[in-house]
């Protein structure tokens, strides 16, 4: 599975550019890196459970949990300024 990725400002709703954003399964992992408008694909990834983290200087990382099924395409973090 291809995921499309997005990573947003809590408060402004803008685009991040430059978050590392890395799913984590056990021994796999995949990631990515938002381009300008705050977008990255993440590819190839397997149907299964991930931790998903992102992290960007300038803001709280964040730490979340993502099933992947057969119908997911897409993933929409927002990051808090710190």
């Amino acid at each position: 599975m291809n995921i499309s990725a997005s990573v947003k400002d809590k408060t402004t709703s803008v685009g991040i550019q430059g978050v590392n954003i890395t799913l984590t399964a056990g021994a796999e992992t995949f990631t990515g890196t938002t381009g300008s408008a705050g977008g990255c694909t993440l590819n190839n990834v397997p149907v299964g459970s991930y931790t998903v983290t992102a992290t960007k200087t300038g803001y709280t990382e964040y730490t979340g949990d993502l099933t992947v099924t057969s119908e997911t395409t897409s993933l929409t973090i927002e990051l808090e300024e710190e």
